[in-house]
C-alpha cells in the first residue's frame, strides 16, 4: 500500500529525538499555476516530517493543530530538491511541539511551521 509519504519521497538525511533534517526532491506536479511549490505540498512536507520526529520515539503521534508562516516562494525546477529541519520544542505526556523550517534548493528560509501532536498510548505498528 502506498501513503502519502512514499508520494512525497521524503529522504531522511538526519534523525535523532531533538532534530530532523530532510529533503525532498521537487516534481512538475508540486507546482502551483504560477510554477512556485504549492502551499498544499509545503504544508505536507512540514507536517510529515514534524510529524516524523514527533513519533521518534514509537508512539502514535497524530497533529492536532498546526500554523504555517509562508515568507518566500520556492521555485519548482525538477531535479532541484526542498529541505525541512525540524526541531522538538516540548515534549511532553500531553503534548508535542516541533517547529519545522522549510528552505528552497539554494537553502533560503520558505516557510515555517509550528505543529502539536497529541502522544497515544499505542505503538507505531508496520502491520495495518
Amino acid at each position: 500500500m502506498v501513503n502519502f509519504s512514499d508520494i512525497l519521497n521524503i529522504e531522511y538525511l538526519e534523525c535523532n529525538n531533538e532534530f530532523v533534517k530532510a529533503r525532498i526532491k521537487l516534481k512538475k506536479e508540486f507546482a502551483n499555476n504560477i510554477n512556485s511549490l504549492h502551499g498544499g505540498i509545503t504544508a505536507s512536507i512540514a507536517d510529515s516530517v514534524s510529524g516524523y520526529l514527533a513519533s521518534s520515539i514509537k508512539i502514535m503521534t497524530p497533529t492536532n493543530n498546526m500554523s504555517i508562516y509562508y515568507l518566500n516562494p520556492i521555485r519548482v525546477k525538477e531535479g532541484d530538491y526542498v529541505y525541512a529541519e525540524a526541531k522538538t520544542i516540548k515534549r511532553g505526556k500531553k503534548i508535542i511541539v516541533i517547529n519545522c523550517q522549510i528552505f528552497d534548493n539554494n537553502y533560503n528560509l520558505s516557510a515555517e511551521a509550528t505543529t502539536s501532536f497529541s502522544p497515544m498510548e499505542r505503538k507505531i505498528s508496520k502491520d495495518k
